[in-house]
C-alpha cells in the first residue's frame, strides 16, 4: 500500500504496555490458499518486455540499404 502525501506523517506506532503477548487465533478450517498463477505472470510479461525491447533495439539499428 502506497500513500501520496504532500505533508509529512506521523508513522511511529505506539505499543501496548503488557507483559503477556495476546493470544489471537485465526479462522482457519484446514484449507489452504489456493495457489492463483499471477506470479507466473510476472515472469511472462517480463520476458514479453525483454523481447519488445530486443525487437525494438533490431529496428532502430537497421542498416539502409
Amino acid at each position: 500500500t502506497y500513500i501520496v502525501s504532500d505533508t509529512e506523517l506521523d508513522v511511529t506506532v505506539d505499543e501496548p504496555e503488557t507483559s503477556e503477548p495476546a493470544d489471537v487465533e485465526t479462522p482457519n478450517s484446514g484449507k489452504d490458499i489456493p495457489n492463483t498463477g499471477s506470479s507466473d505472470m510476472v515472469n511472462v510479461a517480463l520476458v514479453a518486455a525483454v523481447v519488445s525491447l530486443a525487437a525494438a533495439g533490431a529496428v532502430a539499428f537497421r542498416k539502409v540499404k
